[in-house]
């Protein structure tokens, strides 16, 4: 998350804790701030255990059966991040989505490639599941939202700024013109 470019306690949080209507508690591994005050979860809590198995595996049919396993701890949880209603958490700002993070990105890649319809199946529950290297690049645009917003914040306040500038000038003006005026008067009498 630092390494995204993202700052801590402002556009992003880690391990907060929060309830929903009913008082059940929920920790997020992150929350990522958007701007214009959405969030974006993240979940890290995915288990490696079938595919750690399929890399100790020592024949083809066992490592194909950790393999398929994988897929299907992955896809169980999808459904558990999807029931999970993180829109009713009080603190959370109504969360486009989730981020399944998948720590090991050949990991990621098994299990898509054995769960062809995992994706776009999570992607329905508004849950995107990602490895490191789309993690990462997720999170430097999210920090680029950031960079932009601060941007446009900024060049607003320099056009309120200039505004009022301007009107004072005007102001100074309108008085130099009738300094002028009174001295033509002046001279004139």
């Amino acid at each position: 998350l630092e390494s995204s470019g993202l700052a801590k306690g402002s556009e992003y949080v880690t391990q907060e804790s929060f309830t929903d209507a009913d008082g059940d508690r929920y920790r997020p591994d992150a929350i990522v701030r958007l701007p214009e005050g959405k969030d974006v979860i993240i979940d890290a809590k995915v288990s490696l255990n079938a595919y750690r198995d399929s890399c100790d595996a020592n024949d083809d049919a066992t490592r194909e059966q950790a393999l398929a396993r994988h897929a299907s701890a992955l896809r169980a949880h999808v459904r558990g991040l999807g029931d999970k209603n993180y829109a009713q958490l009080q603190g959370v700002n109504a969360p486009d989505l989730v981020l399944m993070f998948v720590p090991v990105e050949a990991a990621f890649l098994e299990a898509l490639r054995r769960d062809a319809s995992l994706y776009e199946d999570a992607y329905a529950r508004k849950i995107v599941i990602v490895g490191p290297s789309n993690l990462l690049a997720s999170l430097r645009l999210i920090a680029h939202l950031w960079r932009t917003d601060q941007q446009n914040r900024n060049a607003r306040a320099i056009a309120e700024r200039a505004a009022v500038l301007y009107e004072k000038f005007v102001g100074f003006v309108t008085d130099l013109l009738k300094v002028g005026k009174s001295l033509e008067d002046a001279q004139g009498q």
